[in-house]
C-alpha cells in the first residue's frame, strides 16, 4: 500500500502531533525515502526558523480575573 505522505502529515510529525502508527511509518520512510527525507528537512529547517513568541495577559488583567474569582467563590459550610 502506498502512503501519500502531504505536507501537513510531516508538519504534524515536526510538532509532534503524529498518532504512534503514522510515526513509526513515517521514520522508515524517513530513513529509506530520499525524496519524502528532503521535504521533512525543509520543514524542520522553516520551523527552526520560525521566531519562537509568547504571550502573557497585563497585570490588570490577571488581578480583575483574580478579583472576580474572589467574589464569585463558593463558601463552604462546615
Amino acid at each position: 500500500m502506498t502512503h501519500n505522505y502531504t505536507p501537513e502529515l510531516l508538519i504534524k510529525y515536526v510538532y509532534g502531533e503524529t498518532d504512534i502508527a503514522d510515526r513509526i511509518e513515517l521514520e522508515y520512510h524517513l530513513e529509506h525515502n530520499t525524496q519524502i527525507r528532503v521535504q521533512y528537512l525543509d520543514i524542520l529547517n522553516s520551523y527552526k526558523n520560525v521566531p519562537k513568541v509568547s504571550f502573557s495577559p497585563k497585570k490588570a488583567t490577571l488581578a480583575s480575573i483574580l478579583n472576580y474569582s474572589a467574589s464569585t467563590s463558593l463558601e463552604t459550610n462546615y
